[in-house]
């Protein structure tokens, strides 16, 4: 791989890396002492901030998915990518709107509807641990596509491990726990949720450099020691006369 282009990947992960601090620190500053007033609730900077990202993640991974097919890549090599694309965008939708809370505050919760067996959760949550579980079912596949990029792969897993930290934050029942305390969970769940979605796009982004580095990469030239023309003799070495 070029060394230019292993810069430009160090410095996209550091950009990234840097963004996940930053700007929740700036939007709780902004609205300081209503610091989650921008980042805990739906509708805020933080979304619009968290589906940009969803979604420059969707892109990059249909980029791959694309180079796959036109390098004639294996299918279980190309499959994820492809699926990881409408994946983020549906993702991104809903961080959006806020397609899963609505369905569990108006429709399951207010009739108790919650996941057998998990009596931690709020009432309502099925639709978050459906998508957990989904994400978990594709992850052993996506981890087997990054895997001839090792920091692509150890990024993304980073990625995977934060968003199911924040996916069980954003489960607990804030009934049980005072508001003061419900305001900062909230927050570090939406902080965890925008480090999770750097994590992820840091890997898909660099997986993509790291492609489209080798195709710029020119092929090694011919040996200096040998003719341009096929089946002749190395320079400097003369035939022997008989």
């Amino acid at each position: 791989m070029p060394s230019a282009v292993a810069h430009t990947r160090v410095r996209l992960v550091a950009l990234l890396l840097l963004l996940a601090v930053a700007a929740p620190a700036a939007l709780a500053a902004a609205r300081y002492p209503k610091y989650w007033a921008w980042i805990a609730l739906e509708g805020t900077p933080m979304t619009w901030l968290q589906t940009v990202l969803l979604v420059l993640a969707a892109a990059a991974a249909a980029v791959i998915a694309l180079i796959g097919r036109l390098r004639s890549w294996p299918r279980t090599a190309r499959w994820p990518y492809a699926a990881l694309s409408p994946a983020f965008v549906c993702v991104a939708l809903d961080d959006r709107f806020g397609l899963h809370e609505r369905l569990s505050e108006r429709v399951l919760g207010p009739h108790g509807v919650r996941p057998p067996g998990l009596t931690f959760l709020a009432p309502g949550d099925i639709p978050l641990v459906l998508m957990a579980g989904a994400g978990l079912l594709v992850l052993p596949f996506i981890l087997r596509a990054l895997r001839t990029d090792r920091l692509a792969l150890v990024l993304f897993a980073l990625g995977a491990l934060t968003a199911a930290v924040s996916v069980w934050m954003g489960s607990i029942d804030p009934s049980t726990v005072p508001i003061d305390v419900e305001r900062f969970e909230r927050t570090a769940e939406e902080c965890l949720e925008l480090l999770a979605d750097c994590f992820v796009l840091a890997a898909l982004g660099v997986r993509l450099l790291g492609l489209l580095g080798e195709a710029a990469w020119p092929e090694p030239r011919a040996s200096a020691t040998t003719s341009s023309v096929p089946g002749s003799e190395p320079i400097g070495v003369h035939a022997t006369t008989h």
